[in-house]
């Protein structure tokens, strides 16, 4: 089983973008994260959410009636009972993703990949993701 943990989810969306390539080693995703100075998250005060499947998955366009509260969310395990996490917006203020990133959220959810969340609490009750860890 190969594991790929992540403290940054830009450093994700790179690393993966990289082991895409035909030309990039099996290790490259695990280079680009020390390359990139991440620390594990053990040491990191961002709590860690129960492993799971992204079941469901919500991107807002700018458009959306809905894009001031949040930007996207993830449900992690079953649908519509798994935990949501959620980004940006009024909800998680800060807590933005970039395009790059959601693109990776969404293989996550196509690839049937296990995701292990990092969040940090919101307003109200949101837990807001900053972090995650992808395996196979």
């Amino acid at each position: 089983m190969r594991t790929i943990l992540f403290s940054g989810l830009g450093a994700l969306a790179v690393a993966l973008a990289a082991s895409a390539s035909a030309q990039v080693s099996r290790d490259a995703p695990l280079r680009a994260a020390v390359a990139d100075g991440l620390q594990p998250p053990f040491q990191s005060k961002d709590k860690i959410g129960d492993t799971g499947k992204v079941s469901s998955l919500i991107i807002h366009s700018p458009g959306s009636s809905d894009f001031s509260a949040f930007r996207g969310e993830i449900a992690v395990g079953t649908h519509r009972q798994g935990t949501i996490y959620r980004w940006g917006g009024s909800a998680c203020p800060g807590k933005d993703l970039e395009d790059v990133q959601e693109l990776v959220l969404t293989k996550a959810f196509e690839n049937g990949w296990l995701l292990t969340p990092k969040w940090k609490p919101g307003a109200g009750s949101n837990k807001c993701l900053t972090g995650l860890m992808l395996r196979k």
